[in-house]
Formats: structure tokens, sequence, C-alpha cells
């Protein structure tokens, strides 16, 4: 990412969290007032952030939190590739298909405040 467009910049307010359950449902749940069974085991990826005055939450593929994670770690976009490329049952013909979505989303969600271009 900065060797391709310099340096990324992330909003403060964002964090992203790989949990032993999937709790968005369930929070979703309780703040609907709607009954929740406490949800079994289950690994899930989110990411977390503020808009606005509001926190909202979303979830993410193992994929999708590798890769961001990477770059906001300050990763190269190429790093970050490999990175996902190690995970088990990694598939780069439907990865390669997801990233320009993916980067939308995230651009639109305002997860960047900026990108510095690279000095020469």
């Amino acid at each position: 990412f900065r060797q391709a467009l310099g340096n990324s910049r992330n909003i403060p307010a964002l964090r992203l969290l790989s949990l032993d359950h999937p709790v968005d449902a369930f929070m979703a749940a309780v703040r609907e007032e709607r009954h929740a069974d406490i949800p079994r085991p289950r690994t899930e990826w989110l990411a977390v952030f503020r808009s606005g005055y509001s926190v909202w939450r979303a979830r993410l593929s193992e994929e999708r939190f590798t890769l961001l994670g990477a770059l906001l770690a300050g990763r190269t976009l190429p790093e970050a590739f490999e990175a996902c490329a190690a995970l088990k049952g990694f598939d780069e013909e439907k990865f390669t298909a997801a990233l320009p979505a993916w980067f939308k989303r995230w651009a639109a969600e305002g997860f960047f405040c900026g990108v510095e271009s690279a000095k020469s």
C-alpha cells in the first residue's frame, strides 16, 4: 500500500477484533430487546468504528480481517496479500475479484482518512 499509494492513514476510531464467540448478532438482539441465547463458540472477526456520533460494527471474513489488519499495521499491499495467501483455503481468484468491493466499502465507511504520497 505504501509502495503503491504512499502511507495510508486509518481513522483513529477503528479497531479490529478477533473474537471467540459470534457476538455481533447477540449484541444486536440485546440492543433491540429481543431474546438472545448465549452464542456457542465460533470465531468472528469484526471492525468496530465510529462514524459521526455512532459506533458501528462490520463483520469481516478472515481474509478481509487479515488484509485490513496488515494495512492498518503499516504493511505494504504486497505484504498484506502474502499474509492472506498464507491462510488455509485461500482462493486467489476469489480474493482478487473481491478486492475492489472491499476497498470501496472500507472507503465508504471512512476506514481511511487519507493517503500520503510516497516521497521519491
